[in-house]
Order: structure tokens, then C-alpha cells, then sequence
């Protein structure tokens, strides 16, 4: 096996995990030798298994080489290279060499036949394949391998004759059931035995899809966010968000650690029994354009395109989100404020969505369809539609009302020379609001992807709310020109809008939050201990990752398919 390379603490250290596994090869391997029926004697059948560690020297070298390319430490230099996000260069080569490539790992065979007046030694390499132990049948020793008896069959036909009369049953019509594929509906594939008895999904289901095992797999989870509550009732929960093939910067950590402690409180802690993975992927994989296989982003058995930013997957609890691959605290700060960043997305599925779950058991269905095989389709309604009232009298009032009206606050001096607030309702093209200091839409969706249906129009309500993040004018479609000072740059000025209040109101409400309360806040907050641990350290998502390695590869029509609703965010 090749050297660990899940954190730079593991780096050059033997893991015993991936010598067990080693071991198990080598096992395997053997067993298959066995099986040909060649007569070797047990004595000469010998194991051995090693991990290909590097020595302190190298690991300084290329820790050097690594900070000196603009990494934050060795393992994330790996990561780039292995999910082929890195440049050429020597370090990606030597990285190649040691860590990524197939020459370190695998299962070596070596057989020695005695001949008269000299030995023949044959050596076979099984290619390194990070799956199960699934050694195939050596072909080194064809003289010692048995034919196999071949028993012919005779077919016959018998004939018996009856002498009483016989009611057959009319054949049974099936009547054909259409299948609805929504917009908002994929096909999706997962292991069979993540389907219990009942029909319903284990927990972390996300983790039996082909996608997640060779993630987890392959070590590309390479870092995890866990926050740790006790709800009301006294029952432990947990939530993660975790980080494919990039390595957070300290500003993403608190920025994603204050989102999850928000996320705890809500309802009580029912996003927890709801989401169990929140997965954020760097932004230059998003897309098919590069046609890189390694590059995973967003999408199950199919990638999304480049321009949806967020996904919420309601049949696997999983939410999916990409963002810019940065260091950079600045760059970070405007990214987390911007309405299309990182923050945004996760709150619009997680706080919006997540929130808007129904508590009706899904189950899965089997159907039968052209094309799938073991097609099943889930039955239950899994969004609660808690905005479905409001949306309607917000649909109706805004064909009525133009042009779009406001409740904006902004400060005059009275004239006693005194600042005051004022606040008032104006239309969009009052001169008052490019002074406001706070601005809310009045009887209209908050967004344009709002007016998609009523649980987007929860979702973008809920994202804003969450974060306390207002929404630019020109989702409205209205031209507002901020204040500027000397040098350009906006001034205190509200440079967007919130959304109606009544939509706030509903959704403050369903998660038991201060009501009026923005950003969203909570008289009595759960108790949030939120960790920045390794992935293999979680017991969680640890058994995935030996559960992946030692589970054999499934084909996809060997799998469970899935008609399941996915919710998406895209860039307009």
C-alpha cells in the first residue's frame, strides 16, 4: 500500500489500517492461487505485506516545495494532484511517484519453478485498485491448473395425463403505471443493501452511492466540520460539513461553524435527522467542460453543469455545494457576502429546504421501466410546503401592485438639529432609497428563482434570514445607485433588500426562532460544540471508509435506481 496521506500528521507514519488491508491482498491473492487447483505445497505459499512510507527528509523537502507553490500544507498538494487539479511541475511529479501513482501499490506475485539444472522465477503485478480484495485468477502456472469436468445435459420433454377437468386462470393484465419525471427529479443508483426491510434507507445513505465510495474510498474527504448538540429531549445529534479534495482556510472554518450552530437550533435539531452530509467541493471541478473524470463535483451518478451552485438530494439526506478554491481572507470575506457565495447556497439547503421537510416516512417502491433495471420510485411527499399560503397571496398582490414598493429607514436631521429615524413606504424609484439604511420588499417574492414555487420562495427567504445576508437590488430588477465615497467605495447605505415580512415571519416561526429577528436568532440556542477533525477520525465516517474498501464494486445495473427529487441553485 502506499503512504497515508488523509492529514499531514499521517504522512510518513505506517497506518495499521492500510496494512491490514495489505494483508487481506496478499490473503486474497493467495486463496485465488489455491483455487486454480495447482499442487503447491502449503509451506511454500508465503505473505507479506508493506507500506511504502516516506522518510522525515522527504517529507520536509516537499512540504517546502508544496508552501512554496501557494499550498497550505503537504496534503493538500496531494489532494490537487490526485483529484488532477494541479499544474506540471516536479512537485506534482514526485507527488505522482510517492503518493498517487499506481506503482506503489498493489499485490506482487512471485513464483519459483524448480527445473532441472535451474530455477524459473515469474513475477506478476496486480494493478493497484482501491477496492475490495478481488485478486483475479493468476495465469503464471497454466500446466497445474485442472479442466474443469464438463457434465452434458439431456433435454426431455414428459408428458402426464389428466383425467379431470382443469379451470386455467385468465392471464393477469398488468396495468401500466406512468412514471412522472419531474424537472426537480433525477435517476440516482445505490447499493442494495443500504434498502432495509421496511423500504426505507439506512442512515447516511449518501454513503452507498458509487460516487461517495470512491471518495471515501480513495481518501478524498480531506477535512470535516462536526458540530455536537443535545436537543431538548436529551438525544445527541450531530452535523458535518465536510471538504472534497480542498483544505479550509481558517476564515471558511468559523464562517461554516457559525452556520452549523445556527442549523442546531433550528426546529429543535431536526436538520440533523435530515441532513447527515453537507459536501463542499472547490469550484473548478463544478462542470463537464474539463472533462477530467477525477474532477467530482455536484451530481450523483451524473455531474451537474458549472452553473448550479447547490443541491439538496431529499431521498440520500445529502446537500452538495461548490466554492472558489482561496486562501485569501479577503477574497474569502467577499466571497461568504456575496449572494451566489458558499454561505448563501449551504443556508438555502440546509436552513431552507432542510427546514421544509416533511416528518412522513419515505419508502421506495419497485417499478418496472424500459431501460432501468431494478427501477424503484419513492412514495411520500417530502417537502412540507410551509410557504404555500403566503406564496399564493404574494402571487396574487404582486400582479396587482406596480411599481414595486418598499419599507425603507433612513436618518434626517429634524430642525432642532437632531438625528432621527424615519421610516417609510416608498416606490422603487424614490429618491430615499439610495439613502436607506435598511430596505425591505413589500408584497412581493424576495428573488426572481423565488417565483419558481413556494418552496424555493421558503428557501431564498430562509438563505437570507439565516445569514443575514440582504439581497441586491437588481434581483428585483430595480436600479438603486448606491452612495459612493472618494475612493468608489460604497457607503453604510443599504445596498440591497430583505425579503417580505411576512415570509420572514413564517419561516422564523416554523424553526422556533425570534420572531422579526435578522440575522435569525433564538431566545434559548441549543448548546453547540462544533470540531475540525480528520475524516478518519470520525467514528461515522470511518466505518464508511472501511466499509467502501472492503465492499466489492458494484455494476450499475446491479444496483438500486432511484427516481428521487433533487432541489438545485443555480447562477441566473
Amino acid at each position: 500500500t502506499s503512504d497515508e496521506w488523509s492529514n499531514d500528521a499521517s504522512i510518513g507514519i505506517a497506518d495499521a489500517d492500510n496494512l491490514r488491508l495489505g494483508q487481506e491482498r496478499a490473503e486474497a491473492a493467495r486463496t485465488a492461487l489455491i483455487a486454480t487447483g495447482a499442487k503447491i505445497p502449503d509451506n511454500v505459499l508465503v505473505i507479506t505485506e508493506k507500506e511504502q512510507i516516506i522518510t522525515p527528509e522527504q517529507k520536509a523537502t516537499l512540504t517546502a516545495e508544496a508552501l512554496t507553490e501557494g499550498y497550505p500544507n503537504l496534503s493538500a498538494a496531494i489532494s490537487a494532484v490526485d483529484s488532477g487539479r494541479a499544474e506540471s511541475s516536479s512537485l506534482t511529479n514526485e507527488i505522482k511517484t510517492l503518493f498517487t501513482g499506481a506503482a506503489n501499490r498493489g499485490v506482487n506475485l512471485r513464483a519459483t519453478i524448480q527445473q532441472p539444472n535451474k530455477d524459473v522465477t515469474t513475477d506478476i503485478t496486480i494493478p493497484a485498485v482501491d477496492n475490495a480484495p478481488n485478486i483475479p485468477t493468476p495465469h503464471f502456472i497454466p500446466a497445474f491448473v485442472p479442466l474443469l469436468p464438463f457434465r452434458r445435459l439431456e433435454k426431455y420433454t414428459a408428458y402426464k395425463q389428466v383425467k379431470k377437468w382443469v379451470f386455467t386462470p385468465a392471464k393477469k393484465v398488468m396495468r401500466p403505471h406512468i412514471i412522472r419525471e419531474e424537472v426537480e427529479q433525477a435517476w440516482l443508483r445505490i447499493r442494495p443493501d443500504a434498502v432495509k426491510e421496511d423500504n426505507t434507507l439506512v442512515q447516511n445513505p449518501w454513503a452507498y452511492t458509487r460516487k461517495y465510495e470512491h471518495l471515501l474510498r480513495d481518501d478524498r474527504i480531506a477535512d470535516l466540520l462536526r458540530a455536537d448538540f443535545t436537543n431538548s429531549k436529551g438525544e445527541a445529534k450531530s452535523l458535518r460539513v465536510m471538504f472534497v479534495d480542498i483544505s479550509p482556510a481558517q476564515e471558511t472554518i468559523d464562517a461554516f461553524s457559525a452556520l452549523l450552530t445556527k442549523f442546531a437550533s433550528m426546529e429543535d435539531g431536526k436538520i440533523a435527522d435530515r441532513i447527515s452530509g453537507i459536501f463542499v467541493y472547490p469550484e473548478e471541478n463544478s462542470g463537464t467542460e474539463h472533462a477530467d473524470p477525477k474532477r467530482i463535483a455536484l451530481g450523483i451518478d451524473k455531474q451537474s453543469s458549472s452553473d448550479i451552485l447547490g443541491t439538496l438530494t431529499y431521498a440520500l439526506d445529502l446537500v452538495e455545494l461548490h466554492m472558489p478554491t482561496t486562501w485569501n481572507a479577503e477574497e474569502l470575506d467577499e466571497t461568504f457576502k456575496s449572494f451566489y457565495g458558499p454561505i448563501w447556497t449551504t443556508a438555502h439547503e440546509v436552513a431552507g429546504h432542510g427546514t421544509d421537510e416533511s416528518d412522513s416516512t419515505l419508502r421506495l417502491r419497485r417499478v418496472h421501466t424500459s431501460g432501468i433495471p431494478q427501477a424503484h420510485i419513492i412514495q411520500g411527499e417530502p417537502r412540507a410546503r410551509k410557504m404555500k399560503r403566503i406564496d399564493r397571496v404574494l402571487r396574487n398582490l404582486s400582479k396587482r401592485n406596480s411599481p414595486l414598493e418598499f419599507d425603507v429607514s433612513y436618518q434626517a436631521v429634524d430642525k432642532n438639529g437632531n438625528t432621527v429615524t424615519i421610516e417609510r413606504r416608498v416606490e422603487e424609484t424614490d429618491a430615499v432609497m439610495t439613502h436607506a439604511t435598511q430596505s425591505t420588499i413589500v408584497d412581493h417574492k424576495p428573488t426572481g428563482y423565488a417565483g419558481t414555487n413556494d418552496s424555493e420562495h421558503y428557501a431564498e427567504t430562509a438563505a437570507s434570514v439565516t445569514t443575514g445576508i440582504e439581497i441586491p437590488y437588481k434581483e428585483a430588477e430595480v436600479n438603486v445607485r448606491p452612495i459612493v465615497d472618494d475612493n468608489g467605495n460604497p457607503t453604510s447605505f443599504a445596498e440591497g433588500y430583505r425579503p417580505d415580512v411576512r415570509g420572514q415571519t413564517v419561516f422564523t416561526s416554523s424553526v422556533g426562532a425570534d420572531v422579526g429577528s435578522f440575522p435569525v436568532a433564538f431566545s434559548r440556542p441549543l448548546e453547540v460544540t462544533v470540531s475540525h477533525i480528520n475524516p478518519a477520525n470520525d467514528p461515522v465516517i470511518r466505518e464508511h471508509m472501511i466499509r467502501s474498501r472492503n465492499a466489492r464494486i458494484l455494476r450499475p445495473e446491479q444496483m438500486i435506481a432511484i427516481l428521487a427529487r433533487v432541489t438545485k441553485r443555480g447562477r441566473a
